[in-house]
């Protein structure tokens, strides 16, 4: 099933930053739940981030990178889709290596 096939089923995207990162607990309890559920990998390609018209929530997991590190290729692509306007009323949460979650800044 893609993501665009969930007309009525809440979708929530999973920001991913290695080929280690997985959704783990979060994403199973977002299925558990009944969510369709998704993930991107933010460091493969600029395109193959989600559009904001694909998800209903957005969860950014960690990464070993800094959010402010501006030589890391992938790192602006995905600053520009956080921020999108349109994702100004959706639910978001970030989400590092050891459990720590932080606001949209």
């Amino acid at each position: 099933m893609r993501i665009e096939d969930t007309l009525t089923t809440p979708a929530v995207a999973f920001l991913l930053h290695n080929e280690w990162d997985l959704p783990g607990m979060l994403g199973a309890r977002a299925a558990e739940q009944g969510f369709f559920v998704a993930s991107y990998r933010a460091d493969r390609r600029p395109d193959a981030l989600p559009s904001t018209s694909t998800f209903d929530m957005l969860v950014v997991m960690g990464s070993a990178e800094s959010v402010n590190d501006r030589g890391v290729a992938w790192i602006g692509p995905e600053r520009t889709l956080v921020a999108e306007p349109s994702l100004s009323a959706f639910p978001y949460s970030g989400s590092d290596s050891v459990g720590n979650s932080s606001p949209r800044s």
